[in-house]
């Protein structure tokens, strides 16, 4: 009986293997690491800037990962850095973000009593830094200082920062243009902010040019004195309220914390956000906001907790979220999870370590996950990175008499167009071409988009496109989708038709990202 040819393109169906990591030492260090940041290039090539704890000043260096897998650099980003400053200085103080391999790095360098905010760029990923410029200073008697930074890329001279500060205890959000850095934002709203303390973060992230930030703040409600993360976006040129994202705070002093902020490509309704618990049980937490609000303070697992030096970093992808963490061991520990609640998969990365902080998570354009952290292994400090080039790509099938040998979308993500396509040999890697075939398009919650036309352009292959619209012709909103390519048979030189048994095929996502 003739059954179905399957070929299906969808960072849901994930599977993660024992094995499947690499890790990698980047940079082994003299001192421990007093900040990190992690991005990606436009090649998916990893990028990695560091500061190094001093008693003077010094400057964050850069490394980044070739096609080749070879780790270039040190490179000084021109960006200094320093705890050089009245009693002790600044912790958690590197912010980096990218797009379209134009790179920013933000840091806060302090020295006799003077706090600033510096920044520095490149254009290209073997370009020279700038000379670092000062964004913000702030003079006084101790304790007058910059505490924690993040920033994020909208493109070219064009970034969003956000900082906190000791002196006022508040967070600010400036935003630089062309024509230079702007002014101060006060994002806190009413009530006190919780700006000062270095173990609690800030993080922000774009949904196209709109802002998304998530910090620590005190609450507004008199019945509550904990500091709690809550969660504020700017759209429309105004601030938008500040949202709650649990009820689980700390007051200050009572363990670290921090803030980690994702964005699923589904317009501006979604994020993903993961936090310190430092009182009781001292979890892991992470929720996700939709139109409804932010939803869900679930620990990260019941065993896994974070306890003591907190270290965590999320990315969430449509409707689903992927968390890399320190554990109560110290481990380097990732997790996706595919509903609020239990994870789908929970892997140890890094057991070496015998403490992990500093942890950064990315996912690049082809589900591949990338994690940066700082490690100290008896008495050694390292600045590692790990890789798993599976987590959104598998392949599966029952009928070993075919398989697909190339099968690619182009480019992905796309805005406009997207161009698939297929290539069929069997097991003898002859080539074969596939016979009666019907190619739809699902989105993630498994409705039907639309049908496509499939051409072949010679005997092995097969192609299409698609124009992210619908079946009335409407423009689908922002994500991931689901090509679907189910196929009766294949005929090749050896054969004029060979029915197929049930062979399934899980491939590239395709992700629309106007």
């Amino acid at each position: 009986m003739k059954t179905s040819f399957i070929f299906m393109a969808a960072l849901l169906t994930v599977k993660l293997l024992a094995g499947d990591w690499t890790v990698e030492t980047v940079a082994t260090l003299a001192d421990s690491c007093k900040g990190l940041g992690f991005t990606l290039d436009d090649n998916n090539w990893p990028h990695i800037v560091y500061a190094e704890k001093h008693t003077d000043s010094a400057s964050v260096q850069e490394k980044y990962r070739d096609a080749e897998g070879i780790w270039q650099g040190p490179y000084d980003t021109n960006c200094p850095h320093s705890e050089n400053m009245a009693v002790y200085g600044p912790w958690n103080c590197v912010a980096f973000d990218a797009k379209n391999d134009t790179f920013w790095v933000i840091t806060i360098y302090g020295l006799d009593n003077v706090s600033y905010l510096c920044a520095s760029y490149k254009d290209g990923i073997s370009s020279a830094w700038t000379s670092g410029v000062q964004v913000k200073s702030n003079y006084g008697t101790w304790p007058a200082r910059y505490t924690a930074c993040a920033v994020a890329v909208e493109s070219g001279r064009v970034v969003h920062l956000v900082y906190s500060d000791y002196n006022d205890t508040t967070i600010y959000y400036i935003k630089r243009t062309a024509s230079g850095w702007g002014t101060d934002e006060n994002i806190g709203g009413t009530g006190m902010d919780y700006g000062f303390w270095y173990y609690y973060g800030i993080s922000i992230a774009l949904d196209g040019i709109t802002p998304h930030i998530a910090g620590y703040f005190y609450n507004d409600d008199p019945t509550y004195y904990d500091i709690l993360p809550s969660y504020r976006n700017k759209a429309g040129g105004s601030w938008g309220t500040r949202i709650r994202m649990s009820n689980w705070g700390s007051w200050p002093g009572m363990g670290g914390g921090y803030v980690s902020l994702a964005l699923n490509p589904m317009g501006n309704d979604y994020d993903w956000a993961c936090w310190g618990n430092p009182e009781g049980e001292r979890y892991v937490r992470y929720g996700q906001r939709s139109v409804s609000g932010w939803t869900g303070t679930s620990p990260v697992t019941p065993v896994d907790m974070g306890s003591g030096g907190f270290s965590a970093d999320i990315a969430g992808f449509a409707g689903m979220v992927w968390l890399a963490y320190r554990d109560n061991n110290g481990d380097l520990k990732f997790a996706r999870y595919e509903t609020m609640g239990s994870p789908t998969d929970t892997q140890t990365v890094d057991t070496e370590p015998t403490s992990v902080s500093n942890v950064c998570l990315k996912m690049d354009s082809d589900g591949g996950i990338h994690i940066a952290y700082f490690a100290i292994e008896t008495g050694s400090y390292r600045i590692k990175y790990a890789y798993n080039p599976g987590v959104g790509v598998q392949e599966e099938g029952t009928d070993d008499r075919f398989r697909a040998t190339g099968i690619s979308v182009y480019p992905n993500p796309f805005n406009s167009k997207a161009c698939m396509m297929f290539v069929a040999r069997n097991s003898e890697l002859k080539k074969c071409q596939l016979i009666d075939c019907e190619l739809n398009i699902y989105d993630i919650f498994g409705r039907f988009i639309r049908s496509l036309a499939l051409s072949a352009l010679s005997s092995e292959f097969s192609t299409a496109s698609w124009d992210g619209r619908d079946l009335q012709g409407q423009e689908v909103r922002n994500g991931v989708y689901f090509i679907k390519l189910q196929c009766k048979g294949v005929s090749g030189s050896d054969s004029p038709l060979s029915p197929l048994n049930g062979v399934s095929y899980f491939t590239k996502k395709i992700v629309l990202l106007r």
